[in-house]
């Protein structure tokens, strides 16, 4: 149980979206299904969803797929959440490490203006970026930013997750491998087979007795 939890913090990360026309969502999916390849844990969420399916503030690593919408504005269904980046209190992502991927194009003004209004908010808030944010553009083909923005993820988040883990598990503190069974003097005698019993689990031990010493 505590190498699983631990596991789970080394390897999972939030994966938001901002969408407009779909394009960052179906992006922020065959991110997932890649993260997921790769042996990672990612958490998908809309982004209009905070508050509800997720608490940026208790993130480790975030990395958020946006677009931008008419001249330079984030995603309808991200306002809300802007709105609450820009009212939130100084240093409420302090801790919490950020990555961007931003989708325009620049035969309109503003490009991938959508993605540098989230990354100045996150980063005034006090996260830090651990991994360059990407500018894909749609008039000359997204998956040219994309793909390498990618492929170059996998690297920046193994070394940004945590390798070390202080967690707790219904209010007890996870403990190393080694320490989660209790250790009890004994001694060994020869006799049958009998059963040595721990507070969690019951094993077998051949042709030998254990009792304390």
């Amino acid at each position: 149980m505590c190498e699983n939890s631990v596991r789970t913090e080394q390897t999972r990360f939030l994966l938001l979206y901002a969408s407009q026309t779909g394009q960052a969502e179906a992006i922020a999916r065959r991110l997932n299904n890649a993260a997921l390849e790769q042996g990672f844990l990612p958490d998908l969420h809309c982004a209009s969803t905070f508050g509800c399916e997720f608490d940026l503030s208790k993130e480790n690593c975030v990395v958020l797929v946006t677009s931008t919408t008419d001249e330079g504005l984030v995603p309808e269904k991200a306002r809300r959440f802007l709105r609450y980046l820009r009212k939130a209190a100084d240093g409420l992502l302090n801790g919490v490490k950020y990555a961007i991927l931003g989708l325009g194009d620049t035969n309109y003004n503003n490009f991938c203006n959508g993605c540098r209004t989230f990354d100045s908010h996150f980063e005034a808030l006090g996260a830090v970026r651990f991994y360059e944010t990407g500018y894909a553009d749609d008039a000359v083909g997204l998956e040219i930013v994309v793909e390498p923005w990618v492929a170059g993820l996998w690297s920046a988040l193994r070394s940004s997750l945590p390798t070390k883990m202080t967690a707790e598990i219904q209010g007890q503190q996870c403990l190393p491998a080694s320490k989660c069974w209790r250790e009890i003097p004994y001694e060994v005698f020869p006799g049958n087979v009998c059963r040595a019993h721990t507070p969690a689990n019951e094993r077998s031990a051949g042709f030998c007795g254990i009792r304390r010493a």
